[in-house]
């Protein structure tokens, strides 16, 4: 009996926040392969490229974890930037950034073709993913933009 009793005041005490994060914009996250792509002067839309994609900069991640941590914050976060962006303004930044076009489509097919289920489920769906909790508890993004958030990791 003894034993449940600490248990029950232990769970009084724990918090659990269950951090879900978008992909990171930075050189090394999510852009590595869009950045050799367009390099090479081959980016362009990705599918349909119209499908809104969540992201976050690496900055704001770190900040956010943070932000979580100092304000004692518990259950589900989404670690994603504040504004929507389509796979073709993500794209379209980084292109314009490096100063290279941004042309030739990758069809649909061709994706799930060359990646199989990571097409269909990482580029081409729509994953519109909004950080409510960290908006409501006071966070302000660094990045508020997925073109801000691709000119800080260039």
């Amino acid at each position: 009996m003894r034993w449940e009793a600490e248990a029950r005041r232990a769970e009084d005490h724990t918090r659990v926040a269950l951090l879900r994060t978008a992909p990171v914009i930075h050189r090394r996250g999510v852009l590595k392969p869009l950045i050799q792509l367009t390099r090479f002067g081959v980016s362009g839309p990705l599918g349909r490229g119209t499908q809104v994609w969540p992201w976050i900069s690496l900055d704001d991640e770190v900040r956010a974890v943070r932000h979580v941590l100092d304000r004692k914050i518990s259950g589900p976060v989404n670690l994603s930037g504040p504004a929507s962006a389509t796979a073709n303004d993500i794209g379209r930044a980084l292109a314009a950034r490096m100063h290279r076009p941004f042309w030739l489509p990758a069809p649909a097919w061709a994706l799930r073709l060359a990646l199989g289920d990571a097409a269909e489920s990482l580029l081409l769906p729509d994953a519109d993913v909004r950080p409510a909790v960290l908006e409501r508890s006071g966070f302000h993004f660094l990045h508020p933009t997925a073109t801000d958030a691709v000119s800080a990791a260039l």
